[in-house]
């Protein structure tokens, strides 16, 4: 059998072309020298000069870089094409081995890895001019674009396209009718000929000429189909294994820059608006801040005179009257002296609160177990029934924070362990470091042997003037604790307890991150 090899070329069954045995070998000799000739200059003086060319270009911008990589790429794979030639037995037999389909399997890896290398860039315009320019190289085609489905999802609005040459203007169109809306619905994806014919509605479809028409939609997880990747042509493009697939990849690709060009948007926005934003919190705090020092003086002066008045006042009356008093008169005058009191240290409370909100943190090194030593000591010492008490005090517990807010604290918490301690026969008060805490927080814990409270009501322990026992049995205004937590969150740390009734209590506490302020 003989087959049509080109114009006057026979072949025989073997696929070898007839001739003589003597100059096909002489003509194979002299292939083999030009090709090492050819080797020998792409190794030697073309890849250097390209190797020259890439460091000069260090500053330049991504195209170029990509263009050189190209370049560079090319060059290698002829060199590495024309070293395995060298290493056949006949140039011929290589030539007769040529799978076509390979062309475009390199063609496919090449486009591939631009779109790989362009996935670096910084300018998610240039990223997406980039894909359209090589979406047509890749089809042969004439145009290419990337559009978005607008709110109304009756239009699309093109956010790069490329037609004949170059990047052109980007514009919007009606989806009915076209095949877009068919790619966005999922309805098709390829049409190779007579694109015109089978939307004879699509107006610029028709007015363009286009023949041929791929396309492949851009779709999130969250919000389904937003757009879609296109290549047209007035002529029927190449389909192939290749064809859906690669459109496909640069339709993903495609989606997540626009994605995360959506959220720079996003942050830039933020960023833009963060300024007055912070601006108006500030002035927002200063306008708290200044009702709360108002309310602040308010209590000090305007609420805490009269009631001295009144204390004064009740005090002079029980002096230089208490003998014309009926009992019944005198009990009268004792109870609104106690509300005096009462009031005069519910005032005391409040402003105690008010200004641990208001006062900056000074941190500094302190020894808390001397602390609590010393304000232990206090309470012993201001006791008129010189009780006997048991302390376990854990030494050089060491803390960073304000040192007069933290004394407030321990003085609160040391004051609860003395006063629901005192129906006690002995008073227990022990301190340490908690081997219950949190492993990336050091825990404390101050415990001790007095009345306890019902764990259910655990929740209403730190309420300001929220208290858990009545005034008959221990005195107290049930602000201590209030402020106790306040000055914890202050140092970015927590408060909570554990308790029986009739067995004790144990307030475990931390100061957050424990570390100077300057």
């Amino acid at each position: 059998m003989i087959i049509i090899w080109s114009a006057g070329t026979k072949m025989t069954k073997t696929g070898k072309t007839p001739g003589n045995s003597k100059t096909d070998a002489l003509n194979a000799q002299s292939a083999y020298k030009a090709l090492e000739m050819v080797l020998y200059n792409l190794s030697s003086h073309v890849s250097e000069s390209i190797s020259n060319l890439e460091n000069k270009t260090q500053n330049a911008d991504n195209a170029t870089k990509i263009n050189i990589s190209h370049l560079k790429e090319s060059i290698g794979n002829l060199e590495m094409f024309v070293s395995d030639t060298l290493n056949k037995k006949t140039v011929q037999n290589e030539l007769n081995q040529f799978d076509p389909t390979m062309v475009e399997r390199i063609n496919v890896e090449k486009v591939l890895r631009t779109l790989a290398q362009t996935s670096s860039s910084e300018n998610s315009q240039e990223f997406l001019n980039y894909c359209v320019k090589n979406l047509a190289d890749f089809y042969g085609c004439q145009f290419a674009f990337i559009g978005l489905i607008k709110e109304s999802k009756k239009e699309v609005r093109t956010i790069a396209v490329w037609a004949g040459d170059k990047i052109v203007d980007n514009f919007e169109y009606l989806l009915e009718g076209t095949p877009c809306a068919d790619i966005i619905n999922m309805d098709k994806e390829l049409i190779p000929e007579d694109a015109s014919k089978l939307y004879s509605e699509d107006e610029m479809l028709i007015q363009m000429g286009i023949d041929s028409y791929y396309g492949s939609p851009l779709l999130t997880t969250d919000k389904g189909v937003i757009g879609l990747v296109s290549v047209m042509d007035v002529k029927p493009m190449r389909l192939n294994e290749w064809t859906a697939p690669t459109l496909g990849v640069f339709a993903s690709r495609i989606t997540l820059e626009i994605q995360r060009n959506n959220i720079l948007d996003d942050l830039k926005n933020l960023n833009e608006t963060l300024e007055a934003r912070v601006k108006s919190r500030t002035s927002e705090l200063e306008r708290i801040n200044n009702e709360l020092a108002a309310f602040s003086y308010s209590v000090s002066h305007d609420l805490r005179a009269p009631v001295r008045t009144i204390n004064s006042f009740t005090e002079i009356i029980k002096e230089d009257h208490i003998n014309e008093c009926s009992n019944e008169l005198s009990n009268l005058l004792n109870r609104i002296e106690n509300a005096g009191h009462r009031l005069d240290e519910i005032i005391d409370g409040l402003l105690s609160l008010t200004s641990i909100t208001n006062n900056k943190l000074l941190r500094k090194k302190i020894n808390l177990s001397q602390l609590i030593d010393n304000e232990i000591d206090s309470a012993i010492s201001s006791d008129e029934d010189k009780r006997t008490i048991k302390t376990n005090i854990q030494p050089d517990v060491y803390i960073w924070g304000d040192e007069k807010l933290i004394s407030i604290a321990i003085q609160n918490l040391v004051s609860n362990a003395y006063k629901y301690t005192s129906k006690e026969n002995a008073t227990e008060i022990s301190f340490g470091i908690s081997a219950n805490g949190d492993n990336n927080q050091q825990t404390f814990y101050i415990k001790d042997n007095g009345a306890g409270f019902d764990i259910k009501q655990s929740k209403n322990l730190f309420k300001p003037f929220s208290r858990l026992h009545s005034d008959k049995d221990f005195a107290g205004v049930g602000i201590g604790l209030a402020t106790t937590k306040k000055i914890f969150e202050r140092h970015n740390g927590d408060i909570w307890a554990e308790s029986n009734k009739g067995i004790g209590s144990t307030f475990y506490f931390h100061f957050g991150d424990s570390k100077p302020i300057n």
